[in-house]
């Protein structure tokens, strides 16, 4: 993890005026967003054992992290892969026996259906896109290895669409918002195709303004 304060010198020069704590604030927010829209920042959480008789498990997100999702194929008793359910309906309370699919229990444990029984201790593995939470004191170190141009972009935007401030300037928050889009839907798509070579286009949505050009990003 890395500090908030760390994306300092992208941000402050832009917003000449506004206090530290203002720009803390915004760059989390920016993270926030960022994460929850490009699921760049995805983590093997820490393994869970399962025993017999335990059908409901706490997940171990991180601290200063909260669960944004977890995606189809990416959770694993024993190395093998269980399927969602998506309609409580279909989970017969009573049945028991190896589990081959789960169900999310909010945004902190999963449930695991049939309830394990007969398959004495084994392991749960999540795959899991995590967002910091408002509270959070740090980021994740792959926004500010990788992906800090962003996060920045957006913290700009934030901050420059306040009103009322000497470093207010609503033309230009729009766009920076509108950089901040591309470059989320840049990772995003990073992440859909595995880090692998293609070629999409991204077209990022109106914020302030009218967006009269494409943005086209070729993936190398």
């Amino acid at each position: 993890m890395a500090s908030i304060e760390t994306l300092h010198p992208l941000v402050a020069p832009e917003v000449l005026g506004c206090p530290s704590i203002t720009i803390d604030s915004a760059i989390l927010r920016a993270a926030i967003e960022f994460c929850e829209k490009s699921t760049a920042w995805r983590e093997l959480l820490d393994p869970i054992t399962v025993v017999d008789g335990t059908a409901e498990y706490a997940l171990p997100i991180p601290t200063d992290a909260r669960l944004v999702v977890i995606r189809e194929k990416e959770v694993r008793l024993n190395g093998v892969m269980l399927e969602p359910i998506k309609n409580a309906a279909e989970m017969n309370p009573t049945k028991a026996g190896t589990p081959s699919h789960y169900a999310q229990r909010s945004h902190d444990a999963l449930i695991l259906y049939p309830s394990p029984l007969g398959i004495g201790t084994q392991t749960l593995t999540v795959f899991a896109v995590l967002a910091p939470k408002l509270t959070a004191t740090a980021l994740p170190d792959i926004l500010v290895d990788r992906y800090y141009e962003a996060v920045s972009e957006g913290a700009k935007a934030i901050l420059k669409r306040m009103p009322n401030q000497p470093w207010s300037d609503p033309a230009r928050a729009a766009d920076h918002y509108r950089f901040f889009q591309v470059k989320t839907a840049e990772a995003r798509i990073d992440f859909e195709h595995g880090l692998v070579a293609g070629s999409l286009t991204v077209r990022p949505r109106v914020f302030g303004g009218i967006v009269r050009r494409n943005y086209t990003r070729e993936i190398v």
